[in-house]
């Protein structure tokens, strides 16, 4: 399943799954939510490299991708925001 594309401030729902202190660890698991079908996005946040994956546009579509990620062993926890 990959991530659907939403407008800013529509109530929608993104994952934040990592803070990395350098690129090659966040690129890694960037590749790793790919090879399961997830699209993430690189983000720089206050000197830490953040592993975005979503907008989604509910709290359940979000709670599945989070859910299929974990399963397969790619993240043991993500936290969700409103986007």
């Amino acid at each position: 399943p990959a991530s659907r594309a939403g407008t800013a401030g529509s109530g929608q729902k993104l994952l934040y799954c990592g803070s990395y202190t350098d690129t090659s660890s966040a690129e890694r698991d960037k590749a790793r939510s790919a090879f399961v079908g997830y699209s993430a996005k690189i983000a720089r946040f206050r000197g830490s490299y953040t592993l975005l994956i979503g907008p989604y546009p509910s709290r359940d579509e979000a709670t599945a991708a989070f859910t299929t990620l974990r399963d397969q062993g790619v993240f043991s926890r993500c936290t969700l925001y409103d986007y």
